[in-house]
């Protein structure tokens, strides 16, 4: 770790300091999907509607019904057809934050996708908001406590957390853009993925550098944490191909 937590103070920035990991979320879920895939719980290709009877007929907003419901594959590529940041940024889409994490993505089919499921590409929080939804459905745990129960626990991140207490809160580090060339501080907490009351599987997650450190080495490590083999190496291996090409429309709604 190096520079300041907080330019005012002068406060250094250290390891311990626990951070909003925002979109650093996705690969703990994505790494938490497959090991309920390696378990047969669920398969990379299930459609969503297998788990979440309400995307039965989900719209492409516009155009009518879709061709098909989005695989599960496609959710965690960016590929479902929901709308990219910008759209949701802008209101065209909304995440509603006031309840719980099943209530949010329940809303999602009623608002339509923004593309036929696998024909582009976009950046976009909403799909990994879904498997988080479908990992719950078929666990029957709430996400952050499986999160907490299956990776986190086990791979010694003691204090990466869906659920900050006032006292983690109060030494979460500044946090700053650049703007007209200075540094102008940034409130993350305000972001959309932020703001949801529930454990975002796209992006709510607080961790300090070194409980990052301690997933990244079971990538590394090849599914071993501790000396404990949490999942086969063929499973992560899975989560590093390439998904089917579709023409990218990067940041675009």
């Amino acid at each position: 770790a190096f520079g300041m937590a907080d330019l005012e103070s002068g406060h250094p920035f250290t390891v311990e300091d626990p951070c909003r990991i925002a979109s650093l979320t996705k690969p703990h879920t994505t790494t938490l999907l497959a090991m309920l895939v390696e378990q047969g719980k669920l398969s990379w290709d299930d459609p969503v509607d297998k788990y979440l009877p309400y995307f039965a007929g989900v719209t492409v907003r516009g155009k009518g019904p879709a061709a098909r419901t989005p695989r599960i594959r496609e959710l965690l590529s960016h590929t479902a057809g929901f709308p990219g940041q910008p759209a949701i940024e802008s209101g065209k889409w909304s995440i509603k934050a006031d309840g719980t994490l099943a209530d949010a993505v329940a809303d999602l089919p009623r608002q339509g996708l923004a593309a036929e499921p696998g024909s582009a590409y976009a950046y976009t929080g909403l799909g990994y908001m879904v498997a988080g939804r479908i990992a719950e459905v078929i666990t029957g745990k709430e996400f952050g406590a499986l999160m907490a129960d299956r990776l986190l626990g086990p791979i010694g991140a003691t204090t990466a957390t869906f659920y900050p207490t006032d006292e983690l809160k109060a030494k979460i580090p500044t946090a700053y853009e650049r703007k007209d060339g200075a540094f102008a501080k940034l409130d993350l907490a305000r972001r959309a993925e932020a703001m949801a009351k529930f454990p975002n599987p796209a992006g709510r997650l607080i961790s300090t550098l070194d409980d990052v450190g301690r997933f990244l080495l079971l990538h590394r490590n090849r599914g071993v944490a501790d000396g404990k083999r949490l999942l086969r190496a063929e499973s992560l291996q899975a989560l590093y191909k390439p998904q089917p090409a579709t023409p990218a429309t990067g940041q675009r709604g």
